[in-house]
């Protein structure tokens, strides 16, 4: 196991996330997400982060169109359930730092950006539950 205390959110995020852009539609998220067994994805227009979206924000989304969780059409778009305010950090940041920050904005990812503002990864609260469960 890694000393937990030099750990840093580039060392145990998960690289190079699938992203998604605001015009596609929501099922397609839906989809991704199911696929990839994740519950975030971050947003992006022209290579440049727009937002995030949850499970959360999609099926508040999908029940607000439906009723319920079925199929919304592609008129409900990525742009209508995502988060435009993104928490993000660089990947030297370390893994408790932010795990704290995480807590106290009540978010369960920040995507991981490089030097130059390019998005490389994503940390969620699985990830620090790992490392605390000492499973990195």
């Amino acid at each position: 196991m890694n000393d937990v205390s030099k750990l840093t959110v580039g060392q145990v995020m998960t690289k190079a996330p699938r992203s998604i852009e605001p015009h596609q539609p929501v099922e397609l998220a839906r989809k991704w997400m199911d696929e990839l067994r994740v519950r975030h994805l971050p947003v992006r227009d022209s290579g440049k982060i727009v937002g995030i979206l949850s499970d959360r924000d999609l099926n508040l989304v999908l029940g607000a169109t439906t009723g319920s969780r079925g199929d919304t059409g592609p008129s409900v778009t990525v742009e209508d359930a995502m988060i435009s305010e993104v928490r993000s950090v660089a990947e030297s940041r370390q893994v408790g730092d932010v795990a704290r920050e995480m807590l106290e904005h009540h978010v369960g990812s920040v995507l991981v950006v490089g030097a130059d503002g390019v998005l490389v990864g994503i940390f969620t609260d699985s990830d620090a539950l790992r490392v605390l469960a000492g499973q990195v």
